[in-house]
């Protein structure tokens, strides 16, 4: 009988995140091996939902249900839209004629977040959910961004780079 199992390993996706995984074949153990960097697991208690419209309102249906408390944000143009009412508190971001752009405005939004005292920001879909360095700005200040790393989005969301990223990985393209 061999003293040392033989070990295979072959890649092993969570969610779309390619994970290394070393599987021992007496043993049917696995082990995680390499893993992508993420933030440490802490409770929310105030969420601020950096988006507009009826993702903004899904999300903070959901907060009410799960009784975490939320915050909007909001431009001027917005201002009698229902995700605003649906947060327990909204704040008004941008000038009077700047109708979307506002919503990409990073600091503006961690401001804020701080101010009001949210420990997460939802980025919804589009706008800023694929914007690493405001998942980055996040990390930075202390506040949790809902969603994918920064370095991951750094790396998935340039195909060239997540290519040489899974070759490296001998993952199948």
């Amino acid at each position: 009988m061999p003293t040392s199992a033989p070990v295979k390993k072959n890649p092993i996706y969570f969610g779309n995140i390619p994970r290394l995984i070393t599987f021992n074949t007496i043993n049917p153990t696995f082990f995680i091996t390499k893993i992508l960097p993420v933030m440490p697991i802490r409770k929310i208690s105030k969420l601020l939902v950096a988006n507009r419209g009826e993702i903004a309102i899904r999300i903070l249906r959901e907060c009410n249900e799960i009784e975490i408390k939320t915050v909007a944000v909001f431009t001027y143009e917005d201002r009698y839209s229902r995700h605003r009412y649906k947060a327990d508190e909204a704040y008004q971001i941008g000038a009077e004629d700047a109708p979307l752009k506002p919503y990409l405005d990073i600091e503006s939004i961690i401001t804020i977040a701080k101010d009001s005292g949210a420990d997460a920001i939802h980025p919804g879909y589009g706008f800023l959910s694929e914007n690493f360095e405001f998942a980055r700005q996040c990390l930075q200040h202390d506040i949790i961004f809902v969603g994918p790393g920064a370095e991951v989005m750094q790396q998935l969301g340039d195909k060239v780079l997540a290519k040489e990223m899974l070759k490296g990985q001998k993952s199948p393209l």
